[in-house]
């Protein structure tokens, strides 16, 4: 799943970019992305944002996330299909 960040729909007039939505996720103990970077165990920061991720992840945890994205994305997780490299 990717979200094209240029694409002129994704910036609507309100001036709140979609990508923002990521920072309303919460987690068990820390939230998966922040715009503070000490909020997050092993922050990476998200290509052409001012927003982190917490990498510290483990299979089933990126699996979570991606799901919670998916449905916040609006699209449909049955879409969502995860390439191992196997």
């Amino acid at each position: 799943m990717a979200l094209n960040l240029n694409h002129p729909d994704s910036c609507p007039k309100d001036g709140v970019h979609p990508i923002d939505r990521v920072l309303s996720l919460r987690g068990r103990v820390r939230p998966p992305f922040s715009r503070n970077a000490q909020d997050l165990v092993s922050p990476e920061i998200v290509p052409g944002t001012a927003i982190y991720l917490d990498a510290n992840k483990n299979a089933q945890g990126l699996m979570d996330l991606a799901a919670k994205l998916t449905d916040l994305f609006g699209y449909n997780q049955a879409a969502l299909v995860m390439d191992t490299g196997d």
